[in-house]
């Protein structure tokens, strides 16, 4: 630890961040390795994406070999989690689309995906349960918990009394909002997939970063983080569309090659293919409708100068 800011308020909150967090996610371990529950494992996979952002912004109150170390176990764990929460969410959305289909002529290629994707997350269980066991084991988390014992008692508005505090969230969200803005000249091209999905990332990380101080700075932050939430959530659609729109083809091009190797010809295919290419239109067109919302609403929080009010809430 560096002792030139151990007994800084700033430290001794994000101490208490780490803590809470902490709890949390050595309290969801047991339940997510029995699986079968995915909000469950959505609970632990917010944790660490909390955990990672409190060790971003407090990562300068410990010596940086040990903030490397916490920062790859937690990537470790939140990658881990990261395949399996995607199969649990379209799952999930299958589900309810079988469930709102009224005609019965597309339920067979629906199920047809359902069935895959749950093959597919049977596998990721184990794996999710072998980095699952290692985190338990981790000398890395004992470490972590140790530092996070060793905090003093602080509540949250003694960082008033903090030297660091504002000059090192003014230059953290200077950072992120410049990241965020250099992604701009991309993001009214529908194509580029690749920078709107890195675009949800860092806003993701802002979003978090500002989640941090909500206790302290109550319904004035919580203004702000409301409407980084719709971005996230229109950019997160977005990047689900585009992973549909991936991914089914390629489960139809391996669902008549099953057909075949099973029939010795592919008529039964027939079976299933209206629902499968109905449910890929369907994700098209959400697919457009919500990249028009998510330039409305970006647009609408340029003409508000969001990005500044965001800088200078620090300041």
């Amino acid at each position: 630890m560096k002792k030139n800011v151990k007994s800084d308020p700033f430290y001794n909150f994000g101490l208490s961040i780490l803590e809470q967090n902490q709890k949390r996610l050595t309290k969801l371990l047991p339940d997510v390795k029995k699986g079968g529950n995915p909000e469950q494992l959505h609970k632990l996979r917010i944790t660490t994406r909390k955990i990672r952002s409190a060790l971003e912004v407090f990562g300068n109150c410990f010596n940086k070999k040990d903030k490397t170390r916490y920062l790859d176990f937690v990537k470790t764990l939140t990658g881990a989690l990261g395949a399996a929460r995607d199969s649990d969410v379209q799952i999930i959305y299958l589900n309810k689309f079988v469930e709102k289909t009224e005609s019965q002529k597309l339920i067979p290629g629906v199920k047809r995906l359902i069935v895959r994707i749950e093959q597919k997350r049977k596998k990721q269980q184990s794996e999710v349960n072998r980095v699952l066991k290692s985190a338990e084991n981790s000398e890395v988390l004992k470490m972590l918990n140790k530092e996070c014992s060793e905090k003093k008692k602080l509540t949250p508005r003694y960082l008033s009394e903090s030297k660091i505090f504002k000059k090192h969230m003014l230059s953290l969200t200077e950072q992120l909002v410049s990241k965020i803005k250099s992604y701009e000249p991309f993001i009214f091209n529908p194509e580029r997939v690749f920078e709107l999905h890195e675009l949800r990332k860092i806003n993701k990380q802002l979003r978090y970063t500002l989640d941090i101080f909500l206790p302290v700075y109550g319904t004035d932050l919580e203004a702000l983080v409301k409407k980084l939430v719709i971005i996230h959530e229109l950019l997160g659609t977005i990047h689900d569309c585009d992973v549909w729109l991936d991914m089914i083809p390629v489960l139809s091009k391996k669902e008549v090659k099953k057909t075949i190797d099973f029939y010795g010809h592919h008529a039964p295919f027939a079976q299933v293919k209206p629902g499968i290419d109905y449910f890929l239109e369907e994700m098209k067109k959400l697919r457009e409708n919500k990249y028009n919302e998510f330039i409305e609403a970006w647009n609408e929080l340029n003409r508000e100068n969001f990005w500044v009010e965001v800088i200078s809430f620090f300041s």
